[in-house]
């Protein structure tokens, strides 16, 4: 069969077209740090001896010390925790991991309030646009997790999964520096890096750093996003089909947060009765008995709920004492 000279031509305009959309954005976008974190999450994976996996969003980031809770718990632990991830994402994360490990127990990170965020969106397409195209990038080799990410890249919504650049109109005139950050990659993971060891300052809690007017500015429900419960359902299920123990988590947020929402108390008991209702283990860390004091302003450098490292080691105790008590070792 001969080939017309027009699909030649078409095929190749498509190929020159791709090049210069990589180049662009080559040029135009830095190495991100969420880059960095799919790398150490590749790195660790590919190890193939997690024990215990803790996936979530940047909450879990700056909350969890693996290193601390390989050495108390006596088992090889690993954080993945990409900005702005959610139950979805964990679900995808999860899959990937499992390729590799005989992963034994699972923590899966719930924002309270992200989880609670109307209309019901998962966070802006530019952000889910990342999220994906860092997981095709970096965590493509299990089937699964291409065909999420496939799907969402190939739906118009997603654009800026290839065209990146346009996420970002100010970087044409920082070629030299996106360029420089690419020095990234030559450095090690540290699971650390950037988190923060500047606490808020109680006196000037309102100050725009801490980010309060933002998270009060935001639209909430009582209701907890059914989209997130769907797939907390089907890590449940594919955990009880893996004979994996599996538990859910929220980190605190801050005092002054928790205080200056009048339904929070509302939002925390929902979210017990919904895990209830769907037979879903949530570690209590609103409990002052098993997590004292840890909701004071002075643990976080933000009103998002981003512990300082000072108080990241306390947190990963108090709950490595749980699941002491749950017999896990």
């Amino acid at each position: 069969m001969r080939i017309s000279s027009s699909f030649v031509k078409t095929l190749l305009f498509c190929f020159i077209l791709v090049l210069c959309v990589v180049f662009l954005n080559y040029l135009l976008v830095p190495y991100s740090s969420m880059m960095k974190r799919f790398r150490g999450f590749r790195e660790d994976t590919n190890k193939g001896n997690i024990d215990l996996l803790v996936i979530g969003s940047s909450q879990e980031f700056d909350g969890f010390d693996a290193e601390f809770m390989s050495r108390e718990l006596g088992i090889h632990c690993a954080v993945f925790a990409p900005q702005g991830g959610n139950t979805e994402t964990s679900y995808y994360c999860l899959v990937d991991a499992l390729g590799k490990n005989n992963i034994k127990d699972v923590i899966i990170g719930w924002d309270m309030l992200d989880n609670f965020e109307f209309p019901y969106n998962d966070y802006p397409s530019n952000r889910r646009a990342q999220m994906y195209r860092e997981m095709l990038k970096d965590c493509s080799n299990n089937y699964l997790l291409k065909r999420i990410t496939l799907k969402n890249i190939l739906t118009q919504r997603y654009t800026m999964t290839f065209f990146e650049y346009a996420a970002f109109p100010d970087n044409a005139t920082q070629i030299k520096k996106a360029i420089k950050s690419r020095e990234l990659k030559k450095q090690p993971w540290v699971q650390t890096e950037n988190t923060s060891e500047i606490a808020m300052d109680e006196t000037d809690l309102t100050n725009p750093k801490y980010e309060l007017d933002d998270v009060l500015s935001r639209s909430y429900t009582t209701i907890v996003n059914p989209e997130r419960v769907f797939w907390a359902e089907k890590i449940r299920d594919l955990c009880k089909e893996k004979d994996i123990r599996l538990y859910f988590i929220s980190c605190p947020y801050p005092d002054v947060v928790q205080k200056s929402l009048k339904d929070f108390d509302v939002m925390v008991r929902n979210t017990k009765n919904e895990f209830k209702e769907h037979s879903l283990f949530l570690i209590n860390t609103y409990d002052e008995s098993v997590f004292p004091d840890m909701s004071k302003n002075t643990n976080y450098h933000d009103c998002n709920g981003h512990f300082v490292i000072s108080a990241k080691q306390l947190y990963t105790q108090n709950v490595c004492n749980i699941l002491k008590k749950m017999n896990f070792i």
